[in-house]
């Protein structure tokens, strides 16, 4: 048979009954019902082997199974059986979920030809168009009974299989297989008839070969044991599940006490039931501690007493010491989570250990599975025992291991399934270490455990060893579930028992069986034919009602799909505490029709445009309401553009991410090679007799030593006093502008003096080869043109030649103009180094067509120069400066253009704009690369002495250059444009390298692009407005930047997010540009710092704390018995409590803060107003919350807007909130501003420096420095984390300074 080609090298032998199902499937779409063990994944293999010769090259196999589990093992079924094919598993471990764009898609999927994933992974890539039908050959269904009602294996089949059908026929949609051991999950016969209409397929089952069939599957013994109910008189009862129950009861009185007395009577009432029932008030550790309680309450009514206190003290054990120790990765609860979880956990006693358990304290139910097993225990027993919930099966296990009649019998595991789910939160009463189940899994096929206690996740397709035992401690759910785990007792003689309650159908078993015969005998009709129509129906599947459909992706959205969309949506919006990013649905119902309407409202984050949706029609139930409503918001959201064309969030979708091969992830890049000017200066040389002279003078310790005057026959601009690098002391260098001169048509160095020729030979770098006068730099006496040229007619003979006796005239302007000929020559090379810069910044200039915007050439020669140039005037400082011009300029344009998009969007797409990657690519398109100055004078000396021939280009020659330092070029051009025309130049120099900047709206008013837009109904914020010192045109952008996220009963206005974006480059703008003014030489590392110490967030939260305004007001006080008097009061009004806002416990927080603020405040101000060091430390121990700076930030963001744009309003804020005037006394006063560990870098170099943090009992923090591995120091203990991280940074510096005394640093770092 052709199709077993593939196959051979892996000696297969179908069998009979396979083939025969093989031959049936490449007929038509099949469903192959068998008994589990009886090899349908061999069916697979061979109809994917048969599908791979026949398919086109382009087409891919999906194969896919219901679980992560059965996924992994049909994986590696199929890569055993087909080695030569390329296979590729897709799970959520692979975070496949945020795969956003189709280059991404493309490349996983690049060489696969078979594909196994869950359904989900297949659904969520055909819904947002990444993956289409019609590259897909043949569809395998495993577990094929999951194809039902909104199951993803049957949105598969009914939103693209059958779409596609109707749209584009037959010959466009894949093959389809499914394999199940049960087709009908519940009992009722219909069923079977529903899955083949849902699948397109009939099902079959060997008839032909059907005898070789039952060879291969063993029915086991049906046992069924029927126990009664536990008497609670009877039995004991857990005391720690009752001390448990009071504990969390307590906790959740205490805290809805807590809520009720913050929340303001007004509130209350303005809550209608529905939010109130939608609406989630339980924090997570609460509903946590509901859970675990839960659990073990159920624990006691399945297993009994001894299980409970079992798994209640294993719990808190686990739990407690997780959180003090932070061993799991995935329990990331939050700080105040921890401290109500170990509060109400820690009023349980745990004891060491437990008496062993016994009648009294197991439950009846137990007790007759104990019973069984003894009874069904020999050497050969291999078993599985099926329960209901994760925590019996843990609780169950335990119990087995230490049961007296149990523990020396059986050797016992657990398997509960797995989740990838990396970002899933670790559950407070989840004991299991699922890594350890694979394990479980080797040892019961190795026969060192004998019992799997399992849930149903071990039901379908896990490859289990044969069982002669399978237990079902709770009744099976329906008929799929009996097949599935009577199937697993595939031993000869083997018995599948089932424990059922004295209230239980006892002839629950033998029902199902004669169902299963009937069934059977159903898809055994040769003549039976798939007529879809009826079932569909049954279904209640429809296909066209709100429908979103992508023509450019074929992506596609469905109502029913709609909630979790939005839920996906509003999981990517920023982060804020306090504030609950979860849509938030209503419901009102119409009293004339009894219909219920739906209402969404999103986060006050997204735009009041799309924040709001309604149903578009009234339902029945308030789920279809909800569904409705969440499908209008999403195609809202769509039209807004705040989605791409795959139906995804921007963030991170193709509007951010740029497709990068992998050789674009190297932080090196291949460049041109520097560009050399002199062939260009030797063809104006040749062309032109015109002549430029220019005053050259050089300086050591500032003494003129060199006054020369240098000749090209270019024009050179002029260079204040510039330094020189590679001295020993400082010098430097300056031009005078080039003077065109006349008459210096027959000089040539031949007619110098011998020592100007001597000296300018030893200069090679502008030497050319064949030329009479072998000179282009031409170096002769400071003199006048007059006295220059009777100088060069002294020397000049008719054929260029001088004689040897001819000596230099005396002068009457300058008796020698050479010095020091020794010195002249040293020095040399630095003046043409320094031309050959000036040159190439001019070559750029025009070449990019930049000169409108750049004229000062000496600054743009500046720019170009990077640090490996070695010089000194290197392009660091300019960068500096560009990086917050373009910065600014970006988040404005962006601000500006994207008036829907919220803050999040806003600063993913400026952190991708301004990136070193980008801006280098940008760059690089432009031609720059081949300007950038690298090689320092002496290398480049070196160079052209070795070059016989200055025309001895550099095309084709490449150099590697970091992605960084190309990007500062970029910005120090852009540094260099705003120093000669401020924004308006460097907007226009930016716009040549950043083509996101172009039609940059200049003239667009910034006050159109904030949210909310009406002025009717804003609050009165005219004192804010005193305080600020500035009177806004548009009050609503004031009340916009004062709103929080949590503020949401507010729904035309959005919250402070974008505008803290904006207000945070324009800062920087402001303090950037005042450094400047104030300091033009202040070096860029101490830039850095000030920009630093003067944005940082515990510093403008200190600002917003202590900003505030005295107001004068008339009061009445008692004067006398029954008299009156009017005075005159004052109240102090702080910043920060104009913010707007909604959530109770922001108003606690913040009076613990105050507290705080009150203690250390004055330290702080004494610190900024005359200190030596700055408080990094007390500002850290603040624990600023984050509102507080962003309250500051967006104020800025606020001004810029309502001014359109003026910076220079933007800067009296900061002179009016004391920014500024700290930041000229910072700089003044030459305070210590590095942060501690910024200095403790700086001191170790490039050796590896780690911070070890760890929260304490006493709600405090602790943290110690590691150096090369090397524990420097003890833990430091401080309230806040970043606290405690400066103490041991400080410590650490201590001790390294005291140690350098005594040793290198290498040796006290060993």
């Amino acid at each position: 048979m052709a199709t077993l080609g593939l196959l051979a090298e892996t000696n297969i032998r179908p069998r009979a009954y396979q083939l025969e199902m093989l031959e049936e499937s490449l007929k038509g779409n099949i469903i192959v019902a068998m008994g589990t063990g009886s090899g349908k994944t061999q069916i697979a293999v061979l109809r994917i082997s048969a599908e791979l010769e026949i398919c086109q090259a382009s087409q891919i196999i999906w194969f896919l199974a219901p679980t992560v589990s059965l996924c992994e093992q049909q994986y590696n079924v199929l890569s055993l059986h087909l080695p030569s094919v390329g296979i590729r598993l897709l799970l959520g471990r692979d975070n496949v979920d945020r795969w956003s764009s189709q280059h991404i898609w493309d490349t996983a999927l690049s060489g696969a030809r078979i594909v196994v994933s869950t359904h989900a992974v297949l659904a969520d890539a055909l819904s947002h168009g990444f993956v289409v039908m019609a590259k897909l050959a043949l569809l395998v269904f495993d577990e094929a009974h999951h194809c039902v009602r909104n199951h993803p294996a049957n949105k598969i089949m009914k939103g693209y299989y059958h779409h596609q059908r109707a749209e584009l026929g037959f010959t466009s949609r894949p093959k389809i297989l499914g394999l199940t051991a049960s087709p009908i999950v519940r009992s009722n016969p219909k069923e079977l008839r529903v899955i083949e209409a849902n699948l397109d397929s009939i099902t079959r089952t060997p008839r032909i070969n059907r005898q070789e069939l039952t060879l291969h599957v063993h029915v086991p013994e049906l046992i069924e044991i029927v126990y009664s109910e536990d008497c609670l008189s009877s039995k004991t009862q857990s005391s720690r599940l009752e001390l448990l129950l009071d504990r969390v009861q307590d906790a959740k009185n205490q805290l809805l006490k807590y809520k009720l007395r913050l929340l303001s009577a007004e509130e209350i009432a303005g809550l209608s039931k529905s939010s109130m029932r939608v609406r989630n008030w339980s924090t997570s550790a609460q509903e946590q501690l509901k859970r675990f309680s839960a659990r073990s309450r159920y624990i006691q009514q399945e297993l009994g007493a001894w299980a409970c206190d079992y798994y209640i003290t294993a719990t808190i054990s686990r739990a407690t010491s997780s959180m003090h120790l932070q061993q799991n990765a995935r329990l990331d609860w939050k700080d105040e989570e921890k401290i109500h979880i170990l509060n109400t956990l820690g009023q349980i006693r745990v004891a060491e250990s437990l008496h062993p358990p016994s009648l009294q304290n197991i439950s009846n139910k137990c007790d007759s599975l104990l019973h069984f097993l003894k009874g069904a225990y020999n050497k050969d027993f291999r078993g599985l025992i099926f329960v209901e919930q994760r925590v019996t099966a843990i609780a169950l296990c335990q119990l087995l291991s230490e049961h007296p009649e149990t523990k020396n019998l059986f050797a016992s595991g657990t398997f509960v399934g797995t989740s990838t789910n990396q970002s899933r939160k670790t559950e407070l009463a989840d004991l299991l270490d699922q890594k350890c189940q694979k394990e479980v899994l080797k040892n019961f096929r190795e026969g060192s455990k004998n019992i799997i206690i399992a849930t149903s996740a071990l039901e379908e397709g896990i490859d289990v060893s044969a069982c002669n035992v399978v237990i079902c401690f709770n009744k099976p759910p329906n008929l799929k579930s009996f097949i599935q785990r009577r199937g697993r007792a595939r031993h000869q003689k083997s018995r599948f028992m089932i424990l059922l309650s004295s209230d239980d159908d006892t002839d629950l078993g033998a029902a199902w069986e004669r169902m299963e015969s009937r069934m059977v005998e159903e898809y055994m009709r040769e003549s039976r034919q798939l007529d879809d129509e009826e079932c569909r129906d049954f279904d209640g599947i429809d296909d066209d009602f709100m429908i979103l459909r992508i023509k450019s992706t074929g992506a596609r959205l469905t109502m029913d799909e709609a909630k979790g969309h939005l839920h996906h949506f509003c999981a990517t919006l920023p982060i804020y505490r306090y504030a609950d990013n979860r849509p938030t649905f209503t419901f009102e119902t119409k009293e004339t029709t009894g219909l219920i309407w739906g209402f969404v409202t999103l986060p006050n984050s997204v735009h009041p445009s799309v924040r709001q949706a309604s149903s578009l029609r009234g339902w029945q139930k308030e789920n279809m309401a909800a569904k409705d409503a969440a499908f209008q918001a999403y195609v809202a959201l769509y039209k807004a553009g705040l989605l791409n064309d795959n139906l995804l969030p921007l963030l991170p979708g193709d509007e951010f991410e740029e497709a990068t091969s992998t050789e674009d992830l190297s932080s090196m890049v291949k460049i041109q090679q520097q560009h050399n000017p002199w062939p260009d200066v030797a063809k104006k040389s040749a062309t032109t007799k015109k002549r430029y002279v220019s005053s050259v003078k050089v300086r050591v310790a500032g003494e003129v030593v060199i006054s020369t005057k240098l000749i090209l026959p270019i024009q050179i601009c002029s260079l204040l006093w510039s330094p020189l690098p590679e001295q020993e002391v400082r010098c430097e260098i300056c031009f005078d502008g080039s003077e065109e001169v006349t008459g210096l048509d027959n000089f040539h160095v031949g007619s110098c003096p011998a020592g100007t020729r001597s000296r300018s030979r030893q200069v090679r770098s502008t030497c050319i080869t064949g030329c009479r006068n072998n000179f282009l730099a031409q170096f002769t006496p400071p003199i006048t043109r007059d006295e220059l040229r009777a100088w060069i007619r002294h020397f000049s003979t008719d054929n260029g030649e001088m004689s040897p006796d001819a000596q230099e005239p005396e002068l009457t302007s300058v008796t020698k103009w050479l010095h020091d000929p020794n010195r002249f020559a040293g020095f040399t090379p630095h003046i043409i180094h320094r031309v050959e810069t000036l040159l190439l910044g001019g070559e750029m200039v025009d070449r990019l067509h930049l000169n409108v915007h750049l004229e000062r050439v000496d600054l743009v020669a500046e720019a170009l120069c990077s640090p490996s140039a070695n010089a000194l005037s290197n392009n660091t400082y300019l960068a500096f400066l560009g990086d917050t011009v373009l910065d600014f300029l970006v988040t404005s344009k962006l601000f500006a253009a994207h008036t829907t998009w919220h803050e999040g969007y806003l600063s993913a797409k400026r952190k991708l704009i301004i990136s070193n990657a980008h801006i280098s690519k940008m760059a690089l398109q432009t031609g720059l690369d081949k300007f950038i100055i690298t090689k320092s004078c002496q290398e480049r000396f070196s160079e052209l002495s070795k070059s016989s021939n200055i025309h001895s280009g550099d095309i084709g020659r490449t150099r590697h250059l970091s992605k960084t330092a190309i990007a500062n070029v970029v910005e120090a051009l852009i540094g260099t444009a705003y120093l000669q025309g401020k924004l308006e130049t460097a907007l226009l120099c930016a716009q040549v390298f950043i083509p996101e900047l172009l039609g940059h709206p200049a003239d667009f008013p910034l006050r159109m692009a904030c949210g909310r837009r009406e002025l009717g109904g804003v609050p009165d914020l005219g004192i804010l407005e005193r305080l600020m010192g500035y009177k806004f045109h548009n009050t609503s952008i004031l009340t916009e930047a004062m709103t929080h996220p949590s503020c949401e009963q507010d729904l035309i206005t959005c919250s402070y997010g974008r505008l803290a974006v904006l207000g945070s480059s324009v800062l920087s703008m402001a303090i950037v540009e005042s450094l400047y003014r104030e300091n033009k030489k202040i070096s860029r590392n101490q830039l850095q710092l000030l920009r630093a110490a003067t944005i940082n967030k515990g510093f403008l939260a200190f600002l917003c704390i202590d900003t505030s305004l005295d107001l004068n007001y008339r009061d009445i006080q008692p004067s006398g018995p029954y008299q009156f008097c009017e005075v005159q009061r004052q109240r102090n009004i702080p910043l920060w409590s104009f913010m707007r806002l909604s959530h109770s416990e922001i108003v606690s927080d913040r009076g613990e803060f105050l507290e705080k603020h009150a203690k250390t405040c004055q330290g702080i101000r004494l610190a900024l107003a005359s200190g030596t060091t700055y408080p990094w430390q007390d500002l850290a121990n603040l624990e600023a919350n984050a509102y507080f700076s962003e309250i500051v930030r967006s104020l800025f963001g606020a001004v810029y807007a309502d001014s359109n744009g003026d910076i220079l309003q933007c800067s009296l804020l900061a002179e009016k909130l004391k920014i500024l005037p700290i930041m000229r006394r910072l700089m003044q006063d030459n305070v210590d501003i590095m942060h501690p560990k910024n200095r403790l870098g700086e001191l170790v170099g490039d050796r590896s420096v780690i911070y070890r943090t760890e929260s304490t009992l006493a709600n405090d923090y602790r943290c110690v420095v590691r150096v090369n591995g090397k524990q420097i120091g003890d833990f430091q203990t401080a309230p806040c984390k970043q606290g405690a991280v400066i103490r041991a940074a400080e410590q650490a510096l201590r001790i390294l300074k005291s140690n350098l005394e005594a040793s290198p640093m290498g040796t006290c770092m060993e």
